[in-house]
Order: structure tokens, then sequence, then C-alpha cells
């Protein structure tokens, strides 16, 4: 069955976020007299909100603090520090132009909101040909729902059975199974020690970007 359409996560998928976010969670930790985040703890929270990345500083004190306020500072930070350190992962590089090359559409699906999903991908010119970019905002469901996958496919004209979608947290699996998508669970991102990709029920496990162009050629001997 060929692949016609490649879709990603975001934060620790295509683009490593996690020590910009850091820094914006830093920025708020300090106005209020925390110490800094453990960065290895840091990466690993880079995908679970901005209230899992205070409270593992700030603890039940954070219960005290106006969340509200202390996301109105991240934020603010964050949208103006968005690409001081933020990188696409390695392999992407090749797996981009493979897609262009071949005529596989490709998108993002993301759990990040617009507001700064697309300034950060504006901030990557080799990202201009995004087909389609879905948000936290775009449809009321999230994953592991199908709906914000589904919704990118609708756009794009595309089935589930002609896409894949690769993230790196189970949740992204559930959403592209659930959907009826082939899903590569993308061991380069922010999975932690105690979590093992093999046991997400995903297509397959690719160690680097890359790595999906093997997985796309055998898929494509199938039709």
């Amino acid at each position: 069955m060929k692949i016609k359409a490649a879709l990603f996560d975001l934060d620790g998928t295509l683009i490593d976020t996690w020590t910009d976010l850091m820094g914006a969670s830093n920025h708020v930790l300090a106005l209020h007299g925390f110490e800094n985040m453990d960065p290895a703890k840091a990466r690993l929270l880079a995908t679970d909100g901005i209230k899992s990345m205070l409270t593992s500083v700030m603890k039940e004190k954070i219960a005290s603090l106006d969340f509200e306020l202390l996301k109105k500072e991240f934020l603010d930070y964050y949208l103006s520090n968005i690409r001081t350190s933020s990188e696409i992962f390695d392999g992407f590089n090749l797996l981009l132009p493979f897609l262009r090359n071949s005529g596989i559409r490709w998108g993002i699906v993301t759990n990040k909101f617009r507001f700064l999903t697309e300034p950060l991908i504006k901030s990557f010119p080799e990202l201009s040909d995004c087909a389609v970019t879905v948000c936290n905002d775009t449809v009321p469901e999230k994953k592991p729902h199908p709906a914000p996958l589904l919704y990118a496919l609708n756009a794009l004209g595309i089935t589930a059975e002609h896409a894949l979608y690769a993230g790196d947290h189970i949740r992204d699996i559930q959403c592209g199974n659930n959907a009826g998508a082939y899903t590569c669970a993308a061991a380069w991102g922010y999975i932690r020690p105690d979590d093992d990709p093999k046991l997400w029920n995903a297509s397959f496990v690719a160690k680097n970007p890359a790595d999906i162009i093997s997985f796309i050629y055998e898929t494509g001997k199938m039709s």
C-alpha cells in the first residue's frame, strides 16, 4: 500500500524544542524565587505541558500560586524566544527531500497551540512546504483521539490507509492506529527511560527520521 502522506508530531519528533521550553520554565521559576529545572527532567517533561514542567521544581507550592499568571509569563517569554536553540532533528535533512522527490505530502499534527506552532515552523525555511498543520485548537478532540489526524488527512484528500504518522509519545501512536494509518514510534524523541516504544503497537520503531525512508520503500512494494 503506497504511502501518500507523512505526518509528524512536532515537539520531540520533528523539532527538538526542549531547551527553549526549559528556558521559558526557568524564566518563570526565577520570577517566583525557584531554582532552575534539571535539564534531564526538562527534556522528558517537554511534551507534558507547562504545568508539569513547573511542578517538577515548584512541587506542592504551585497550588498556592496563580497558574494563569504563571502560564502567561511562560508563554510571553517562550513566544519571544521560540527559536533560541530549537533545531530540526538530524535525519529530516534526508527524509524531507525524499518525501518531496517522491511526491509524498507531509504535515504536522501537534498538541501545541497554533499561535506558537506557526512562528516556530516559519523560522525554518526548509519546512515551508508543510502541506497541513493541525494544532491543539484546530479540532475539539485531542490525541489519542483520531480526529486531529483524520482532519489533516481530509485536508490533504488522502485516506488513512495511505498515510503514516510518526510521534514520540504513545498517544501519537494510539491516534494514528485509531485513525487506521501506519504509525512510527520516534525513538529519537523525548521518551522516558522506563518507557518502551516497542510496546506501543506502532507499525515500526525508528531510531532516526531517515529510517522512515526504508519503511516507505518497503510499504510501496505492497501496492
